[in-house]
């Protein structure tokens, strides 16, 4: 369906946010019909920051190492890194970089495990310094912002349009500041 939509990087994941403990051997063993599949399509499939033994970049290397096909890649999450490992998306995705396609900008408030995603500049995540990295390591991928709010749930719909109102402004400053840099 990617091709047929004009999409050429899909997201996915090994795991979700409530199952932590993802099915490798199962995921090993299946996932080289998909990626000859989307090879064929000139399609990636990036897996997102997700679980116990890929929430965060390093591990996920480790994993799309393993299965060593061009047509797997990183799709990083800046506050998933935080939220499934602890892992802070500085280091973490310096090292993930060169397998990255595609990021979804997402503040965290809290460590591990602590469901609090606020809108982009809410929270704890240094995006300056994201961006620095971004900039620094010639990223030219795709980026998204993701806003998940906390375990309260989603707010109404005149609060979730002023999250993302505040999330673009911020997002369009830290991107103004680094435009035409690479």
């Amino acid at each position: 369906m990617a091709p047929k939509l004009g999409v050429n990087v899909i997201v996915n994941s090994i795991a979700g946010p409530a199952d932590h403990d993802e099915d490798l051997g199962g995921f090993y063993k299946h996932v080289g019909a998909a990626l000859d599949h989307a090879q064929q399509h000139d399609v990636i499939i990036a897996l997102e920051l997700h679980g116990n033994h890929t929430g965060n970049g390093r591990s996920m290397l480790g994993v799309i190492g393993k299965i060593n096909h061009p047509n797997l890649k990183i799709n990083y999450d800046t506050a998933n890194a935080i939220y499934n490992s602890g892992e802070w998306p500085y280091e973490d995705l310096e090292a993930a970089l060169g397998q990255v396609v595609n990021i979804h900008l997402k503040d965290k408030i809290g460590g591990q495990g602590v469901w609090n995603f606020p809108p982009i500049g809410s929270g704890e995540i240094d995006f300056k310094r994201v961006f620095k990295i971004l900039d620094e390591g010639d990223y030219c991928g795709s980026m998204s912002i993701e806003i998940e709010f906390d375990d309260a749930g989603v707010p109404p719909l005149a609060d979730v349009n002023e999250a993302v109102a505040l999330s673009y402004r911020n997002a369009m400053k830290l991107i103004e500041t680094h435009q035409g840099r690479h």
